[in-house]
């Protein structure tokens, strides 16, 4: 390995996720929820909340036990610098297509097989608004893109953990308020698992549940995309119970 590739691993730094990465100091629990109670024993590792008088704790253990992946491994993610020369040097130029101007930085000049991984990566693991800029693409995302493209193996559940938590964060720091449910699905699982639904059918509450679904990747996704040409058959989307509670 390069001088050059050396300094692309260096925002993953751990590369097992079988043991998750300690914070050496303790820091503001990370607390949202209908009733909010500090806990003093959380740090970075852990979102803590009171729904309906019910405690929901998140970490990335409990995401890696609802998806089965407690010894998936693979690697992280996180303090990057956008301004870092292997962005432009190594991960930009590996992802991206050059343009006319040969400086790549928009989603519709990557390599045709990221575009898709984009698009699932936008709606599985960075959500984000349909209203934003469909060609913007943050440094977090090309560091994924790029680990897709070299057949790096990541650690989805602290992928997961950490967008949820940097998204609790936001809102807890007066920033922009979110008008969506970031991992909503991950979410539903959690207060499942945590008991949230028996509390509910306990006290007569399932009325105020209600089924949601969000925008499929479907064929008219990847025909936008420029990856059909044709839609042979037109998608529906089936929301009843039955089809929804597996």
């Amino acid at each position: 390995m390069d001088s050059q590739q050396q300094s692309v691993f260096n925002y993953s730094q751990q590369m097992d996720s079988s043991n998750a990465a300690q914070s050496t100091s303790t820091s503001t629990p990370t607390v949202t929820g209908v009733t909010t109670t500090p806990v003093a024993d959380a740090d970075d590792h852990f979102i803590v909340s009171y729904v309906l008088g019910v405690k929901i704790v998140i970490t990335e253990k409990s995401i890696a036990a609802l998806l089965n992946m407690e010894k998936a491994g693979g690697r992280r993610i996180y303090n990057i610098n956008p301004r870092a020369k292997y962005i432009a040097h190594e991960i930009n130029p590996t992802i991206f297509k050059l343009n006319t101007e040969g400086n790549p930085s928009k989603n519709k000049e990557l390599h045709q097989n990221l575009r898709v991984w984009l698009k699932i990566i936008l709606g599985t693991i960075h959500h984000r608004p349909t209203s934003n800029s469909s060609d913007y693409i943050n440094t977090y995302q090309k560091c994924i893109m790029y680990c897709i493209h070299k057949g790096l193996k990541l650690c989805l559940p602290a992928l997961l953990f950490k967008y949820l938590r940097d998204s609790v964060r936001e809102t807890r720091n007066n920033m922009k308020p979110k008008t969506y449910i970031p991992l909503g699905r991950l979410l539903s699982d959690v207060l499942i698992e945590n008991g949230l639904v028996d509390h509910l059918e306990k006290h007569k509450l399932m009325e105020d549940m209600a089924i949601e679904t969000g925008r499929p990747l479907n064929s008219r996704s990847l025909k936008s995309m420029g990856i059909l040409k044709k839609i042979q058959v037109k998608p529906t989307l089936d929301t009843s119970w039955e089809a929804l509670k597996d």
